[in-house]
């Protein structure tokens, strides 16, 4: 009788440590690069090392996509991964140094890429893949990744998490957050710096952008690349939504998602009140 009680309560504790491992992933750190006189690569990676099954293959796939998509070895061995993609990208490297040999007194190719995670709840984990390079060019660029998964099954959030394709409501909020964003100070001024805004039944429409957004601990974050709206000087806009601007707009597995919101404030006491105390 004792033994069958031990067994139960074994059980149980499994079960429920294999429940929590689901919405949690430990994480190790990976590194790489080269460093000499004509080459500087850094590669850092945030590499889910243990946790749910599916949330961590999912989260390894798009490392792996990020980096290029060209490894085809086991993606639990995180060492064989770096150092395909370590090699990768210093082949491609010497081949653009060498083709700009020219210009090789003047500064090194340089490349950085850093994948981590950017932000967390119970629910979701949200990932960046910040990619920065100068090959010898005028000037420097950049790019940017974010992806959200849920933490529960790893499955990825995309355009799809919006009930409209292009809602006129959220293209109302993001044309006022990029005027704040860029310093617009109407409408007409952000259509004189974002190309392809345009006026449609008097209100101005700005273009959606390519990537799609990201869940954070404080809203959606919609990120534009360089040169995608606006001149390199702007750089690459991003703006912040709050989850209270937009949950109507969502779906409800991506409702489900949100933060909880904050109680409603309790309404200020009439004045009758107010005298009766």
């Amino acid at each position: 009788m004792k033994n069958r009680i031990l067994l139960a309560f074994i059980g149980i504790v499994t079960a429920l440590t294999s429940w929590a491992q689901r919405d949690t992933v430990a994480l190790c750190r990976l590194t790489d690069g080269i460093d000499n006189d004509s080459i500087y690569f850094t590669l850092s990676i945030a590499y889910p090392t243990s946790g749910g099954e599916a949330l961590k293959q999912s989260i390894r796939e798009y490392i792996s996509e990020q980096l290029g998509g060209t490894y085809e070895g086991s993606l639990a061995d995180s060492t064989a991964l770096r150092q395909h993609y370590t090699q990768q990208y210093r082949d491609s490297l010497r081949r653009i140094d060498a083709a700009t040999a020219k210009d090789r007194g003047l500064k090194s190719v340089f490349m950085n890429i850093t994948i981590r995670v950017y932000a967390e709840t119970d629910q979701f984990i949200t990932y960046s893949c910040i990619k920065g390079w100068d090959f010898r060019w005028y000037h420097g660029f950049y790019s940017s990744d974010y992806q959200t998964f849920r933490k529960s099954d790893g499955r990825r959030f995309g355009w799809e998490m919006f009930r409209e394709k292009d809602p006129s409501h959220l293209n109302a909020l993001l044309r006022n957050s990029l005027k704040a964003a860029l310093e617009a100070e109407s409408d007409s001024a952000l259509q004189a710096i974002v190309s392809e805004a345009y006026t449609d039944d008097g209100s101005t429409v700005v273009p959606l952008p390519a990537m799609k957004p990201a869940f954070t601990t404080h809203g959606l974050l919609f990120v534009y690349q360089l040169y995608e709206i606006v001149p390199y000087a702007y750089g690459a806009p991003e703006v912040l939504i709050s989850y209270d601007k937009l949950r109507d707009l969502l779906t409800v597995p991506a409702r489900q998602l949100l933060p909880a919101l904050p109680s409603t404030p309790p309404a200020p006491p009439t004045r009758r009140e107010e005298q009766s105390r």
